[in-house]
């Protein structure tokens, strides 16, 4: 038996799926937090069991026990109050329920930093939080302005669903940089069952007049160019969304969203870099995103005829 305390800073990213039915453990739409999630805290007591999954190696803690997770976020707002303790009222800078609501029951996921470029992934199978307090800090002697943390506390426990098997799931040195590492990390925050192994990769490919090219290619202006979408893993079906622009544009011009087809095929009329995006989502609202540079240069003159 092991007890872990853990405490980290660099925590963002959280997410929060409402368990809707207790007993099957199916949970809700996703509600984002973003990057008000600061740092958290946590302590079990458990066994370990480690897996390797898409490359990535993914540990599971088991046992009979329970939990203890700290979060520290800078905001909630009034829905996701509801969302983490049912309905609430105020009482001075503390939050308490009216004690007539049945604590709700949520699955969470957060990304932790490395100072090595990689990122390390939890995600909390069922946890109850409990109402906060808010900590207001002061200015400081540079005369920055004051902020205020929420210290949100919260009990795990173990699953009972036939997907998931545990009290957590973690996925630790995963990088971001490679498009393995990337679809892996997409993977476990869009879709809360899971933790490794079928992880949605988007496989689309791009071509210029006829020919399938990679990101960089160079082509001719009024070249057709083509997105032809495809994905792998995760659920099917997929459906695929296009855009483009030229560089410097902030704007994306879309070319067929939440279809099934390739792109309508785009002409550049002007010389230059243009920027093209698929994204690729699965039944489960997972979506990989995959871009493409193209640098199109002039025609070449028409020779004289003699």
């Amino acid at each position: 038996m092991n007890v872990k305390v853990k405490s980290e800073v660099n925590a963002r990213g959280l997410v929060v799926w409402p368990i809707v039915d207790e007993d099957t453990e199916v949970c809700g739409a996703a509600v984002e937090f973003g990057e008000r999630l600061k740092n958290i805290g946590d302590q079990l007591q458990s066994n370990t069991q480690a897996a390797a999954s898409d490359g990535v190696v993914v540990e599971t803690y088991t046992g009979t026990g329970t939990g203890n997770l700290t979060l520290g976020v800078s905001d909630l707002l009034p829905s996701e109050e509801t969302l983490l303790f049912g309905r609430t009222v105020a009482s001075g800078n503390v939050v308490v329920t009216t004690g007539k609501e049945k604590t709700p029951c949520v699955r969470t996921a957060f990304i932790t930093d490395r100072s090595d470029g990689k990122v390390n992934l939890y995600k909390y199978f069922k946890v109850k939080y409990a109402p906060y307090e808010r900590a207001t800090q002061q200015v400081n002697e540079s005369g920055q302005a004051t902020f205020t943390t929420l210290t949100v506390n919260g009990t795990y426990f173990q699953s009972q669903s036939s997907v998931l098997e545990g009290l957590k799931a973690e996925a630790k040195g995963v990088d971001p940089a490679t498009e393995a590492g990337a679809a892996f990390i997409a993977n476990w925050m869009a879709n809360p069952d899971f933790i490794g192994g079928n992880a949605m990769m988007n496989t689309s490919t791009i071509s210029v007049d006829g020919v399938t090219v990679l990101s960089g290619a160079t082509g001719t202006v009024g070249d057709a160019t083509i997105i032809t979408g495809a994905a792998s893993g995760g659920t099917a079906p997929y459906s695929y969304s296009y855009y483009y622009k030229k560089r410097g544009s902030n704007v994306w011009q879309p070319r067929g969203e939440g279809v099934t087809a390739a792109m309508n095929a785009v002409m550049p009329g002007t010389v230059g870099i243009y920027d093209f995006k698929c994204i690729a989502k699965d039944a489960n609202d997972v979506a990989i995103e995959k871009t493409w540079e193209i640098n199109y240069e002039a025609a070449p003159p028409e020779p004289d005829n003699p």
